[in-house]
C-alpha cells in the first residue's frame, strides 16, 4: 500500500529496474603483493674466464660450481657458458705448475717465472701469428698459392709412396712429337698400350742427337716403376734396340735403366720417381743391327704409388 507522505499518497519506486542484474558481491581487503624486484645487468665484478656461468639477470661470472648467481641468487641454470677463443685452443694446454716440497721458494723470496718457460711462450706465440700471416697471404695471391698447392701436394706424394706399397698405372695425359720421329711411328705409339705399335726414330751411329721424348704425366705423381718393352712388334732384329734409358723427371732427379736384349717386357724400379709431374725419356745407347739407321721402343708403362 502507499504510504501518506505529507497528506499525499506516494508509491513506492523501483529505481533498479526490472533488468537490473544482482547485487555486487562484497570483496575482503587483500594482502599487499611485493613489488618484483628489478636487477640491473651491471659489469661483472670478477674477470670472465672460459666456462664461467654469465647469469641471465645481473650479467656476473661465476664459477662452473655454482648453482645460482653470487651476486643476485638468481638460478644459474640457463646462463650463458662462456667459450674458449679458438686462437686460444691452438696454444697446447697446461696443468697446474706442482713444486716439490723441498723446491719451494722460502717466504719473502721473490718469486719469478722461469726464463725457458718466457721464451717458450714468446716462441710459441709469435709462431702461431707468422702462420696466420702466411696463410692470409698464401690466401690473397694466387701465384704463391698455386706454389705452396704444388709443393704441399709433391710431399703429400712422396710421403705416400714412402709409406704406401700398392702401385697402379700411370697414363700420361700427352706426349710432345719429336723432331726424329719417322713417320708412321710416332712417340706417342710407345704410351699408347698397345702391343703392335711402336716409337721408331732415327739414331746416328757417330754420336750425333740421341732420340728422347716428353711425357706429361697430368699431375705430379709418385713413380716407382716402369715396364719397357723394347724393339719394334712387326720386326725384333730389324730395328735398333734400347739398351740404356734415361728417365729425367721435372723434380730435378733421373734415373738411368739398363735393358737386356729381349723382346718380352722388362720391370724396372724407380728410386727417383717422387713428385714428377713431367718425364723425359731419352735413349742413351742401342743394341745394334746390321743395316739398320733408327731405334725402336714398342711400349713404356709407369706405374706409380696411389
Amino acid at each position: 500500500m502507499p504510504e501518506p507522505v505529507g497528506g499525499a499518497l506516494v508509491a513506492a519506486v523501483d529505481t533498479a529496474g526490472p533488468d537490473a542484474g544482482p547485487a555486487a558481491e562484497e570483496v575482503l581487503p587483500q594482502e599487499a603483493r611485493p613489488a618484483p624486484r628489478t636487477v640491473r645487468r651491471v659489469p661483472s665484478t670478477r674477470a670472465i674466464r672460459p666456462g664461467d656461468l654469465i647469469c641471465g639477470e645481473c650479467g656476473e661470472g661465476n664459477v662452473t660450481t655454482r648453482k645460482f648467481c653470487g651476486r643476485c641468487g638468481e638460478s644459474l641454470s640457463s646462463a650463458t657458458t662462456v667459450r674458449t677463443q679458438w686462437w686460444r685452443r691452438l696454444a697446447p694446454r697446461r696443468g697446474p705448475r706442482v713444486v716439490p716440497a723441498a723446491k719451494r721458494p722460502k717466504p719473502g723470496a721473490a718469486v719469478g717465472r722461469r726464463p725457458g718457460r718466457r721464451i717458450g711462450t714468446f716462441v710459441r706465440r709469435y709462431t702461431m701469428v707468422v702462420v696466420l700471416v702466411c696463410g692470409l697471404v698464401v690466401g690473397v695471391y694466387p701465384p704463391l698459392r698455386t706454389f705452396v698447392l704444388d709443393k704441399a701436394r709433391g710431399v703429400g706424394t712422396a710421403a705416400t709412396a714412402v709409406l704406401g706399397t700398392a702401385l697402379s698405372p700411370v697414363r700420361p695425359t700427352s706426349v710432345a712429337p719429336t723432331d726424329t720421329e719417322l713417320e708412321g711411328h710416332p712417340a706417342k705409339a710407345a704410351f699408347d698400350q698397345f702391343k703392335n705399335t711402336y716409337w721408331a726414330a732415327r739414331w746416328d751411329r757417330t754420336g750425333g742427337v740421341q732420340p728422347a721424348v716428353a711425357v706429361d704425366l697430368g699431375k705430379v705423381t709418385a713413380l716407382a716403376k716402369v715396364i719397357v718393352t723394347s724393339g719394334a712388334s712387326d720386326g725384333f732384329v730389324a730395328h735398333n734396340r734400347p739398351s740404356i734409358l734415361l728417365f729425367a723427371y721435372s723434380n730435378e732427379k733421373s734415373d738411368t735403366v739398363t735393358l737386356t736384349d729381349t723382346p718380352e717386357p722388362q720391370e724396372i724400379s724407380l728410386a727417383n720417381g717422387l713428385a714428377a709431374k713431367v718425364v723425359r725419356v731419352q735413349v742413351l745407347q742401342v743394341f745394334e743391327s746390321e743395316g739398320a739407321q733408327d731405334v725402336a721402343l714398342t711400349e713404356v708403362e709407369f706405374f706409380g704409388v696411389g
